[in-house]
């Protein structure tokens, strides 16, 4: 009788098994439905586990989530169990309930996985305190787990700490020099910065990594622009004007403006009108470029021109109104209307730095002095 019962709860179990690997089977090609209705089989509760993940994989949430709960009905300490239904909450936006599954796992097992999600769902709260504390849990048990460096350098470049942004893109790059989300973050540090060196050469290997996203160009166009490399910023403005699905009035404006620093004055027109016919808002900055453009080639009619385009698009235009009368004075215009000028914008523009404001108090006091010696 004996081996009977035996033989009995042997084949059971293999029967069981048979099931099982039946259902594992299914789920690795796709045929979901039908795995479930052999998992239901199973008669212990160890089945709502891989009924719940079955669900998942059909993108049946609340399915997955009943099955999810009757589990721990039976075992609330099931690590595995406990992680996947976390994570399902938070894909559902169930961020409070999260919150206590992940407290849990933390409690029960303090990992950087664990601690990353838990700071997942404080974040998904809009609680930054709550979500930093458990980024840096988790980077400190793992100081190159990507998700939680990830996290903690966006926290500190928008809170313009970049400092500390750096300090973790770059521990995390010595080890991972070609991680693109890591590397897109620290160029961009760099180019907050202005420190466009640093930066083209980050934006570069990102190009070099099959990375050409418009903002990867737009930033290495400018970097190479704020470093006075002003062939380069051409080279890439031209692409990104060539590719442009509609004409974007900032790169004629940035280039036009290359071309100006090169002394390609006509070049440097060309693209600063192109940009001021496609803006809807105001262009005072193109108008003073162009008359600062044309200054330095001693165009200054050309250059007054411009200057008085800018004051009119912004009559409080600090450097354009001040450079209408350097150009009036550098002429020899009446001393007596230059002096009165001079003292309208003084008295006009009453925040400027101390060393224009004394080099204007001290032309008034030549040209005084010139008129009275007349």
């Amino acid at each position: 009788m004996r081996k009977i019962l035996l033989l009995i709860f042997l084949y059971s179990i293999c029967i069981k098994a048979q099931n099982m690997k039946l259902a594992d089977s299914l789920m690795s090609i796709g045929q979901f439905s039908k795995a479930i209705v052999v998992y239901e089989k199973e008669g212990h509760y160890s089945k709502y586990f891989n009924i719940a993940k079955a669900y998942e994989a059909k993108g049946n949430s609340a399915e997955a989530l009943k099955n999810y709960n009757n589990y721990l009905k039976n075992d609330t300490l099931n690590l595995q169990v406990n992680y996947n239904y976390g994570l399902l909450l938070l894909e559902l936006s169930k961020n409070k309930e999260a919150q206590r599954v992940f407290q849990k796992l933390v409690q029960s097992n303090p990992n950087e996985l664990y601690y990353y999600y838990l700071g997942l769902a404080f974040e998904k709260e809009n609680d930054v305190m709550n979500s930093v504390v458990n980024f840096l849990h988790s980077a400190k048990i793992d100081s190159l787990y990507f998700k939680s460096n990830y996290k903690l350098a966006v926290y500190h470049t928008n809170g313009k700490n970049y400092k500390e942004a750096l300090k973790i893109t770059n521990r995390f790059l010595v080890k991972n020099a070609s991680n693109i989300e890591m590397l897109k973050l620290r160029a961009q540090v760099y180019y907050f910065q202005s420190d466009f060196q640093n930066a083209i050469i980050d934006f570069n290997k990102l190009l070099s990594l099959n990375q050409t996203d418009t903002f990867i160009l737009e930033k290495l166009a400018n970097s190479y622009y704020g470093n006075k490399e002003y062939k380069e910023a051409i080279t890439i403005y031209n692409s990104l004007i060539e590719n442009a699905t509609e004409e974007n009035a900032n790169y004629f404006y940035n280039r036009g403006k290359a071309y100006g620093f090169l002394e390609k004055t006509k070049a440097a027109e060309a693209d600063i009108k192109k940009a001021i016919e496609l803006k809807t808002f105001t262009f005072e900055n193109e108008y003073f470029y162009l008359g600062y453009f044309y200054q330095k080639e001693h165009n200054l009619d050309r250059a007054l021109y411009y200057y008085k385009k800018a004051i009119k698009q912004d009559k409080n235009h600090i450097e354009a109104n001040y450079q209408v009368i350097a150009i009036s004075d550098y002429k020899g215009d009446n001393p007596e209307k230059i002096i009165k000028d001079y003292e309208n914008y003084l008295a006009q523009f009453k925040n400027l730095p101390e060393e224009k404001r004394f080099y204007i108090e001290n032309r008034i006091k030549q040209l005084k002095r010139k008129l009275h010696m007349e």
